[in-house]
């Protein structure tokens, strides 16, 4: 049995290397994720506890009316729907012969789409 634990750790198999040292010892695994309890709903009730307690109470808000002070200055992301630059853009860096996606044809029928397909798509994307 430490041969096999030597060469679990050879082989850099350190989990196993633990499995067999904890065999051997007779250490047993601890039982992960088990609130004791004597009922299912008072382990239910600790588990709400344990976990309004990582989370943490609501915010209290006194005024409601009051200005929260910007962090970051704003951006100018536009976050409407597609334009046609934007897909031409994408579609220029596509490489021929791979998977732009989950789709189930080849990426060169996208790459080599007449605009009017190209506008049909983006009316589909709106």
């Amino acid at each position: 049995m430490i041969t096999k634990v030597e060469q679990a750790d050879a082989n850099s198999k350190h989990g196993m290397s633990w499995r067999l040292i904890n065999e051997i010892t007779g250490r047993k695994d601890a039982k992960k994720g088990i609130i004791k309890g004597k009922s299912k709903s008072e382990r239910l009730t600790k588990w709400h506890d344990y976990f309004k307690y990582l989370l943490g109470d609501e915010p209290v808000v006194t005024n409601q009316e009051e200005d929260i002070e910007t962090v970051f200055e704003p951006l100018d992301i536009h976050d409407g729907p597609f334009t046609m630059e934007e897909y031409q853009q994408v579609k220029g860096k596509i490489s021929n012969g791979k998977a732009a996606g989950p789709r189930i044809y080849d990426s060169t029928i996208e790459k080599q789409a007449s605009s009017s397909s190209l506008h049909h798509r983006l009316d589909v994307c709106r």
